[in-house]
């Protein structure tokens, strides 16, 4: 049986969504002093972009505050809209734009004093969500063998191929390349080497 030349990725390190934490730790949630909370926003990319959020107050605000949503394409303000409202309990908030081409995203901000700029438009009430693209790298190993140092079995020699040694650089490195990054391990992780 032939042994594969490529090398497998390996990392057990622990991967949390926002607001997640591990058993070791307690369960806290991220301090946050403004005083209005947007959920991730629903968007739907059909004739057109429909983008809707809830914001929840957790202080609240004297007076009214505006939410204000921006199509984007990059950096870019494509187009942008702005609801005005005194928001006292949860409250959905949905904008309509007339346009849609491939790589553009929706941002949302909650502000007061609104001004109508399509940056620094007020002052920030809630930290702005969007769902902008990202990329995702998806790692994965399999028949590691217990292969700890980089030593090849079959050939009975030094190799600098194969081994859980050169696995962890491998993914050490790949993941300098992204920001995000997923590991999966397929077996065979400590299935015995000859």
């Amino acid at each position: 049986m032939a042994r594969p030349d490529s090398c497998c990725e390996f990392d057990y390190s622990p991967i949390y969504r926002t607001g997640e934490t591990s058993a070791k730790e307690p369960n806290k949630k991220p301090a946050t002093t403004e005083p209005f909370i947007i959920t991730a926003p629903t968007v739907h990319y059909t004739k057109g972009t429909k983008a809707t959020v809830t914001v929840t107050p957790k202080k609240g605000n004297k007076g009214n505050e505006t939410v204000v949503f921006q199509l984007m394409n990059g950096t870019k303000v494509i187009s942008q809209s702005a609801v005005e409202a005194d928001i006292k309990s949860a409250q959905k908030f949905s904008a309509y734009f007339n346009s849609y081409k491939s790589g553009y995203w929706v941002k949302v901000s909650v502000v007061s004093k609104y001004n109508g700029n399509t940056s620094n438009f007020g002052k920030s009430l809630a930290a702005s969500v969007s769902d902008a693209p990202f990329e995702l790298r998806i790692m994965e190993t399999t028949d590691i063998h217990t292969n700890l140092v980089s030593y090849d079995y079959y050939k009975d020699a030094v190799s600098d191929s194969v081994g859980l040694s050169r696995t962890a650089s491998l993914i050490k490195q790949a993941r300098k390349e992204v920001k995000n990054s997923v590991l999966v391990d397929n077996g065979d992780l400590i299935q015995g080497t000859p």
